[in-house]
């Protein structure tokens, strides 16, 4: 599942370094889906439209059924899911160019009480490309009582240069790493929606190559938010 819908992201309102790699695509005009399921197994077969959709949203793109994927879920009880995926895209142009790539990755995910935890990896493997570039990432939120919530997140991307626009500056391909820790308290709540305020600090984790462009191999961020949800238990 993306981010936004894991309960080891709920709190959490940064995109993972991996979020493309590792939740497959965005929207799409044009997708048809079968699947079969039991209590604990889904089995699921897309066909869809591979590319972005231009930054008109008021109307429909071309719809073409170019691209596919599988993805298979276990529940094997109460509080543990896994999954497994693979995926084809086809190549695009338009408003986000991007060539053919096949995209897979597995994730696992424990919900315990109010700590829930998801450990997930994804790759892209460019049409022509020897190696797939990995992404991991782990993440864990704990809801301390109805009120607060910490959470983190530990994180390793591979990258093109090509993907930081960095193409002639640095090596062909790039690890990036960051590590974050967040605070959130919900300030307010009245039927339907509930008021978290947050704060997020991030450690990130660059190569040499980029110290010239970040002044340091240890660059730091703070973010403090103000987030709206749906009225539910924390």
């Amino acid at each position: 599942m993306t981010y936004l819908h894991r309960p080891s992201a709920a709190f959490d309102p940064v995109t993972p370094l991996g979020h493309h790699s590792q939740d497959v695509t965005h929207t799409s005009f044009g997708v048809v889906t079968v699947g079969v399921f039991t209590r604990s197994l889904r089995v699921e077969a897309s066909s869809f439209n591979g590319a972005h959709p231009d930054e008109d949203r008021t109307n429909f793109d071309a719809v073409r059924l170019d691209s596919y994927a599988t993805r298979v879920s276990w529940n094997p009880g109460a509080e543990w899911s896994a999954a497994a995926w693979f995926g084809h895209l086809a190549a695009s142009g338009g408003a986000h160019v991007h060539d053919a790539l096949d995209r897979f990755g597995a994730s696992v995910v424990r919900t315990h009480g109010s700590w829930s935890t998801a450990l997930v990896y994804g790759a892209d493997l460019a049409a022509g490309a020897g190696h797939p570039l990995n992404t991991l990432l782990l993440e864990t939120t704990f809801e301390l009582n109805e009120v607060n919530a910490v959470y983190g997140r530990a994180e390793y991307v591979r990258r093109t240069a090509a993907d930081l626009a960095l193409i002639g500056s640095v090596g062909r391909e790039l690890g990036i790493g960051a590590v974050s820790v967040g605070y959130e308290r919900r300030v307010w709540r009245r039927a339907p929606v509930a008021a978290g305020l947050g704060a997020r600090g991030t450690l990130n984790l660059v190569p040499e190559e980029l110290r010239p462009f970040y002044g340091s191999r240890t660059p730091a961020g703070l973010v403090a938010y103000l987030q709206l949800r749906p009225n539910a238990r924390m």
